[in-house]
């Protein structure tokens, strides 16, 4: 009979016989007769500690005497399967599972890393055609503001200086009928000189609105407030300017710019009509994104409540040419009182 400590080192395929390495590092033969089809030991893995009890036959070879002497194989026959008890399972962590371990961590590694290359081509395709369509977008809008200018341009050409030449046209064919006649050649002749005048102002003052030089608030105030004094001055009404000390030099859009310009020039034409007033006020408020430009009178007024404005179509197109830039035009006036018209527009900075 043998008892001892082996360690399972392989289990061959059969039903008679386990292969197995004990600890002196050499191999030996362990039988168990079974029953065909059967295997008693097929729940032991590799690695396993057992303690084993059986029959064993020593092989001595070349058999010498002494301290020193060692068989050189054994083999054992078991009774039964409880002749080998499990004392400890092998280890989970092997070294052959390590290594698939590292392989399969190693193949994710590479996969993952490849699927991020993917990514990031498919990540700069797809910036490269955005920044394509943005590009185009940005084109088309400035293709469509460009034609917006021109189709301003034009009209204010057909509506300003337009009608100043018809008129011009009209008073010089007059002037040549009323050739012997120099009073009134003289009168026609004194009109042309100022509708003359006047186209010049209106291609002046449209020329300043398209150049970009002036899209910028600050250089809009300046032109304002010596504007408005200048067309005032010329009918014998006084100008008064309520502004900020320090107007922020920040850009104002260009279409901004043009409609404020003519509502100004629209209300004041209506305060040299119909107003009857000595003295204007031009008053500027700047707030946080927004700017307030008032034009107050001291004129005749008018009942807001029951009786329409002296002239209502005009403020009907003030209130349009605001609404056309996102702001609003508030009008308040009593009779005797004079009148107020303030506009209010949003300020927004094209850089951001």
């Amino acid at each position: 009979m043998l008892a001892g400590l082996i360690s399972l080192a392989e289990i061959r395929l059969g039903f008679e016989s386990l292969l197995l390495d004990i600890r002196f590092h050499f191999i030996f033969h362990a039988y168990l007769k079974q029953a065909e089809g059967s295997d008693a030991f097929v729940g032991l893995a590799n690695g396993s500690r057992v303690a084993v009890t059986g029959v064993c036959q020593i092989d001595p070879g070349e058999w010498r005497a002494g301290e020193a002497w060692r068989a050189k194989g054994f083999s054992i026959k078991f009774r039964s399967a409880d002749d080998v008890v499990l004392l400890e399972s092998p280890p989970w962590w092997t070294l052959r599972k390590v290594f698939w371990m590292a392989g399969a961590l190693g193949f994710a590694a590479l996969a993952a890393f490849g699927w991020v290359a993917v990514l990031h081509r498919q990540v700069a395709e797809r910036s490269r055609q955005l920044e394509i369509q943005i590009q185009e977008r940005q084109r088309v809008e400035r293709r469509r503001e460009i034609e917006q200018e021109r189709a301003r341009i034009a009209q204010d050409l057909h509506d300003d200086i337009g009608a100043s030449l018809t008129h011009i046209a009209l008073l010089s064919e007059l002037a040549q009928k009323n050739f012997e006649k120099p009073l009134q050649a003289k009168e026609h002749l004194d009109q042309i000189f100022n509708t003359a005048g006047t186209v010049v102002r209106s291609l002046d003052e449209i020329v300043w609105t398209v150049n970009p030089k002036n899209d910028m608030l600050d250089f809009f105030i300046a032109y304002l407030c010596t504007y408005t004094p200048d067309y005032l001055r010329a009918a014998g009404i006084r100008c008064r300017l309520d502004l900020p000390v320090d107007v922020p030099a920040m850009p104002l859009p260009s279409e901004v710019a043009h409609h404020l310009y003519l509502v100004v020039k629209e209300t004041l034409r209506n305060v040299v009509k119909h107003a009857d007033a000595t003295e204007v006020w031009l008053r500027l408020r700047l707030e946080t994104g927004t700017i307030a430009l008032a034009i107050e009178d001291n004129g005749r007024g008018f009942q807001t409540d029951n009786t329409p404005a002296p002239d209502a179509n005009g403020l009907g197109n003030l209130n349009r040419r605001a609404g056309e830039i996102g702001g609003r035009c508030e009008q308040r006036s009593e009779p005797g009182k004079g009148t107020t018209i303030t506009f209010t527009v949003p300020l927004r900075n094209p850089q951001t």
